[in-house]
Formats: C-alpha cells, structure tokens, sequence
C-alpha cells in the first residue's frame, strides 16, 4: 500500500502541474487575443513559441500520468492499459478518492474553459477576416473590379472608398 500512497501523491502533483500549465495556456491565449485586437502580428511568433512550449509540456504529463495509472493497474492486477481515474478512484480510500476527482474535476474545468477562450479567439480572427475582406470588396468594386496590383506586381492607388461597418 506503500507503493500506492507514493503513486496517488505523485498523481495529485501531475494534476496540480497540469493546472499549472493549463493558466500558462490560458495566459498565451489572452496574450494572442490582445495582439489580434491590436493587430500587432508581429507578437504572434513569440506567443505561438510559449504556447508550443506549454503544449508540449502537458503532453509529457499526460504521457507521465498514463504510465502511472498502467502502473497502478499492473499493481493491481488489472487488465489493460491506461486505467481511468475513475477506475482508480473506486479502489481509493474515500478521502483520497474524494481529493482526487475534485482535483481532476478542476483541472477539466479549467480545460473547457480554455477550449472556449480559443474559440472566442478564432471568432474574432474570423470576424476581422470577414471584415478586412468587405473592406477589400468595396475598394474592388470602387475600382470598377480592378485588382490591388498592376500586371508588373506594384501596388495601385486606391481613390477614397468608404467602408461601412454594421453591427
């Protein structure tokens, strides 16, 4: 039992680590929403690195935890790889059992939330997509369809077109 009081402690500190990177995450999704609001693009490579870099980093725990579970479940004697928490859970004293799901229920709560965050960032890249198109359209058809560039690469002129914005 021994051995499974050092694994349960070593699983409580991978969930916390996890919690850790997941704000990381969440603060290079806030970093990247505020350079796309600003449209300072060249803030993107560095925030893509750090995110790389966190990305990779919960991947490594991930791959650490599911060796711990297959552990446990060897221990156990346990069929199959990759037991789940849940399984873990029903053969846990009930303080720990108890710790234990509402770490992991923390730490995908947090989860879901950084999947909506990246979601609000990907609405708004679509909707100054949308817009910088329209704005392209409208100088177009103020051209009479002519295109941005002359046939020798040089940018045209562009005579006063006004963009209106609904909504």
């Amino acid at each position: 039992m021994r051995a499974t009081h050092s694994a349960i402690t070593h699983l409580f500190d991978l969930l916390g680590r996890e919690e850790t990177q997941c704000d990381l995450l969440e603060r290079t999704i806030l970093e990247e929403r505020d350079a796309i609001r600003r449209l300072a693009i060249e803030r993107f490579a560095t925030i893509n690195d750090a995110r790389t870099n966190v990305l990779r980093t919960l991947q490594f725990l991930e791959e650490e935890r599911a060796a711990l579970l297959d552990r446990l479940a060897e221990e156990w004697g346990i069929d199959g790889h990759a037991m789940s928490l849940s399984q873990l859970c029903a053969r846990l004293d009930p303080p720990d059992a108890q710790g234990l799901e509402r770490r992991h229920e923390q730490l995908a709560a947090k989860i879901r939330r950084l999947h909506c965050e990246i979601a609000l960032n990907a609405m708004t890249i679509a909707e100054f997509q949308r817009v910088l198109h329209g704005g392209l359209q409208a100088w177009q058809d103020g051209r009479g369809g002519e295109s941005l560039y002359s046939a020798s690469g040089r940018a045209r002129t562009a005579d006063a077109v006004v963009v209106r914005r609904r909504g």
